[in-house]
């Protein structure tokens, strides 16, 4: 299954397609792959190749979790990334006969998927809140899954946070995937500080500490 999947996805709902948005992917790596490989399999091979013949992604950003990441020893597997991907169309980008220009290109990004994505989650959001300003100097990274909805602007205004967005979770696009209400990606000066917030705002938040990865797209 790939981020733009046919058997794992849910199907729209009446009168929801043709729109644009926002989507939010929780990744495990496969079994007998360690962090190492799984991170440069996705930068080095799967991101450029997606980019290529995927139809549709205005915005490409691959959040890769650190080794040993902040709250690693809650999670039953390992997150190793959270990517979000802004979309032309939402149901097109998960129809494989809209989302690519042959059956033979689809095929090859589903293939590439299977060798080092294991579980993956799959979210439709409404991101709210905004990315540091240009010149705001080098900050930490997280993202979190939280369970409680938060207001960015009030996340934003804590200490210890630069900037925040909120993506408030619309709908789920995979079968299986656990109840969310927004994943936060939030910045700071350190990490540990903002993992702080969120967890203050969210007791039962996941936070990952991460690096960010803006993936070029063609055009």
């Amino acid at each position: 299954m790939n981020e733009i999947g046919d058997h794992a996805a849910t199907p729209p709902a009446s009168g929801s397609g043709n729109r644009p948005g926002t989507l939010v992917f929780c990744f495990q790596r496969a079994a007998g792959l360690d962090h190492a490989g799984f991170e440069r399999h996705y930068l080095e091979t799967h991101a450029p190749l997606g980019a290529r013949l995927t139809r549709g992604m205005r915005r490409y950003v691959v959040n890769l979790a650190r080794v040993g990441h902040l709250d690693d020893a809650l999670l039953d597997d390992p997150h190793d990334a959270i990517t979000v991907i802004d979309v032309a169309d939402v149901d097109a980008f998960f129809d494989p006969r809209r989302a690519f220009a042959s059956a033979e290109d689809a095929r090859t990004l589903m293939d590439d998927h299977a060798t080092f994505i294991g579980r993956m989650d799959a979210y439709l959001t409404a991101p709210g809140g905004s990315r540091p300003a240009p010149g705001s100097g080098p900050l930490a990274k997280v993202v979190a899954r939280m369970q409680t909805l938060v207001d960015p602007a009030l996340v934003a205004v804590r200490e210890g946070i630069g900037a925040a967005i909120v993506h408030r979770v619309i709908d789920a696009r995979t079968a299986d995937a656990p109840p969310l209400a927004a994943v936060v990606e939030a910045w700071g000066p350190d990490a540990a500080a903002v993992h702080d917030v969120l967890v203050a705002l969210d007791p039962h938040a996941l936070v990952l500490d991460v690096v960010e990865h803006v993936i070029a797209l063609p055009g």
